[in-house]
């Protein structure tokens, strides 16, 4: 078009030759063109710049939110304390495959209701642990001082002794490096079970642990919390359900302790590492197939390695399939590699989560482990006997030396 305007406007007097007739028809209007182009260029290779830095500081700051995601938390040690009916341990009733589910009367009232629970009362009597202030006749007879203690505190501490000896260990340190513990209750029983939970600390020896109340329904998200604080000390989760009156139909009662630890520090030789629980995942019950694949993905885990999927209380059987089928996890949908404790021991409500956790530790079935509670899901490793002393457990250091 330039060239087409020079020779349209060329005086029709003058020569089309020389160096002006050339530079008016070619090279100027070639030249404009050239400057357009460059600066199209220009701007075009500016955004492509921006994206392309813009993407790779996106995908190192997802690599880091993913590594800061799959970063799990090392089971110490876990305990529990169950109606059992008889059975020596969870894992053999639950290979039993009979529930313990029984109509029976509660505590308080006479109707028959279908749950399971501990025969004892509500309040037990035992030898006072602190002796009688004041003087004491030294020819006056012996006489052994008695206190109520709850029924649920002596099951506490039955669930806590498991870890009484690890517990001693981390907490000899000092309050900076003494676990800190997190006790699973509904709002209206938070301020009982915690002085509960208190009591059966101060009866193994562990009066001064820091005991916060969370909500009965935050399950395995405790473990998700804690990772967000980034805390350094272990974490002592435990949950109990008592029902005294009015039980709930196929419920149970039950308590579970189960201690954590962010890997942060080394470890006293004599604690062993005997799982490894990654970061659970929560969400509404329809988009349970995403969460099963996001749960594998924090967890490091091949859908195929998931040999054993610890279940409690699922919406519906045929949901958790389609969910399993959709998160590429078709071969855990088979009855043989399902565990359901709650179908066997009873729903135990906040305990259920953590109670699976608790059983497939004492299953010592090594490898992956799914835990499903509801709508939340965990990847657990258990790791084996031979290979408890991981690489986050330095041999022959002191605790609180932190790892390089």
């Amino acid at each position: 078009m330039g060239a087409a305007i020079a020779v349209l406007s060329w005086p029709a007097a003058d020569p089309t030759q020389g160096p002006t007739f050339w530079w008016r028809t070619v090279g100027a209007p070639n030249g404009v063109f050239l400057i357009l182009l460059g600066i199209a260029r220009v701007g075009y290779e500016a955004q492509w710049y921006r994206a392309h830095h813009w993407n790779a500081h996106r995908q190192k700051w997802l690599r880091q939110r993913v590594r800061e995601a799959q970063r799990p938390l090392q089971v110490l040690g876990a305990g529990y304390c169950l109606p059992l009916q008889g059975h020596a341990d969870l894992v053999s009733a639950l290979s039993m495959g009979k529930t313990l589910i029984d109509s029976r009367a509660p505590r308080c009232g006479g109707a028959l209701v279908a749950h399971n629970r501990f025969d004892e009362e509500s309040c037990s009597t035992m030898p006072c642990e602190e002796p009688v202030s004041g003087d004491v006749d030294p020819d006056a007879p012996a006489e052994q001082e008695m206190e109520a203690v709850a029924t649920i505190v002596l099951k506490m501490v039955e669930a806590l002794n498991p870890l009484c000896a690890g517990l001693h260990l981390l907490s000899q340190y000092g309050q900076a490096y003494a676990p800190v513990v997190r006790v699973l209750a509904r709002p209206e029983l938070a301020t009982d079970r915690v002085r509960h939970v208190q009591d059966a600390l101060r009866r193994i020896g562990l009066p001064n642990l820091v005991c916060e109340a969370v909500t009965a329904s935050d399950a395995l998200m405790v473990a998700d919390a804690w990772l967000d604080l980034r805390e350094c000390r272990p974490l002592l989760v435990i949950a109990a359900e008592w029902h005294d009156a009015d039980p709930p139909v196929n419920s149970a009662e039950a308590c579970v302790a189960v201690l954590l630890n962010p890997g942060c520090f080394v470890l006293p030789d004599l604690i062993k590492v005997v799982g490894v629980l990654h970061r659970p995942l929560a969400g509404e019950a329809s988009e349970l197939g995403e969460r099963l694949a996001n749960a594998i993905h924090w967890g490091k885990a091949v859908p195929a390695a998931l040999a054993r999927a610890w279940i409690s209380a699922p919406e519906s059987d045929m949901a958790l399939l389609a969910a399993l089928n959709a998160a590429d996890l078709p071969h855990l949908g088979e009855l043989g590699a399902q565990r359901h404790p709650d179908r066997i021991i009873g729903d135990a409500g906040a305990v259920n989560a953590w109670l699976s956790v608790a059983a497939a530790i004492e299953s010592r079935e090594t490898g992956s482990h799914l835990i499903l509670d509801r709508a939340q899901a965990a990847v657990l490793h258990v790791l084996a006997p031979l290979h408890e002393q991981s690489e986050h457990q330095p041999a022959g250091a002191d605790y609180r030396a932190r790892y390089v």
